[in-house]
């Protein structure tokens, strides 16, 4: 099946939504800046705490060298000079990550019709790639979803057009080609890393939120969830809002952000900076995201 977003940019593009990313909304982004406060959305990086959806494998950060070493008689520079060094173990969709648009495919085809034999298990994602993506910055719009309920965001309970608009409206923001629109749901806040069990389920926009805001110009849906997307899907496919989004469209999926310091704040709208790790042929990165407020 064609997707709805395929040559939209040409037959060789390879970057999607964000080339709706032009200098003017690099430059809306930047105005959106008021009080010139960094906040970073990115969870902290800790061994086995770090949300990871199985099987991949849990989050290690090790030391190669540490001040122990020269306690224990290495050699020492003759200034006296010491060092420490540490190696980290990481799957690339570990934590808050981005998607690349190589991360999905239906019937053996990505986003714009290239073939999903282009990632290879040798040389990676040899089109679509993340490093295609080089860096984002446009302006950030956070959608308190849970801020606009009545209570909290039960597992499964999918978010609507209707929830979207609700929170929108709530926080008086209009969308806008190029923007990025961050969901709060609340789930982040049950993750406990000893129950598997919250990885069975959780709420998220449905393919028609996703799509109504892929209408109005979003150039990447983030949440505070691990997929983005309510599981499971109501019509019981597989990750229905990936296929539409990445595949058809070319709008880039970013998971498991800490929104709640911008909800502590009243941050609705924010310049947003996001740089994935330039990995040459990956479908998916770690990434730090801010929020200059």
């Amino acid at each position: 099946m064609r997707g709805v977003g395929w040559g939209r940019w040409g037959a060789d593009d390879e970057r999607g939504a964000l080339n709706l990313v032009d200098a003017q909304a690099v430059r809306r982004g930047l105005d959106a800046a008021r009080r010139g406060q960094v906040v970073p959305l990115g969870l902290p990086v800790q061994s086995r705490q770090v949300p990871v959806l199985p099987p991949r494998p849990p989050v290690l950060h090790t030391m190669l060298v540490d001040g122990g070493d020269f306690e224990a008689g290495a050699r020492r520079a003759p200034n006296g000079f010491q060092f420490a060094d540490d190696h980290l173990s990481l799957a690339c969709h570990s934590g808050t990550h981005i998607d690349a648009l190589s991360h999905v495919a239906r019937d053996g085809l990505m986003y714009n019709g290239i073939p999903a034999s282009e990632v290879r298990s040798t040389t990676g994602a040899r089109r679509l790639g993340i490093d295609r993506v080089g860096g984002i910055v446009c302006r950030g719009v956070l959608i308190d979803v849970l801020g606009a309920a009545n209570g909290p965001l039960e597992a499964g309970r999918p978010i609507r057009v209707g929830d979207v608009e609700r929170a929108l409206n709530r926080m008086a923001v209009q969308l806008q080609p190029g923007d990025a629109a961050l969901i709060r749901t609340g789930w982040l806040a049950r993750f406990d890393p000893a129950d598997p069990s919250w990885y069975e389920s959780e709420p998220g926009i449905d393919v028609d939120a996703a799509c109504w805001l892929a209408d109005r110009g979003v150039v990447l849906i983030g949440a505070d969830n691990f997929a983005v997307e309510v599981l499971p899907a109501p019509s019981g496919d597989v990750l229905p809002v990936h296929l539409a989004m990445l595949q058809e469209r070319g709008v880039y999926l970013l998971e498991l952000l800490d929104l709640e310091p911008l909800v502590a704040a009243s941050a609705w709208t924010f310049t947003f900076v996001v740089a994935p790790l330039r990995i040459t042929g990956g479908v998916g990165s770690p990434v730090n995201p801010l929020a200059i407020i």
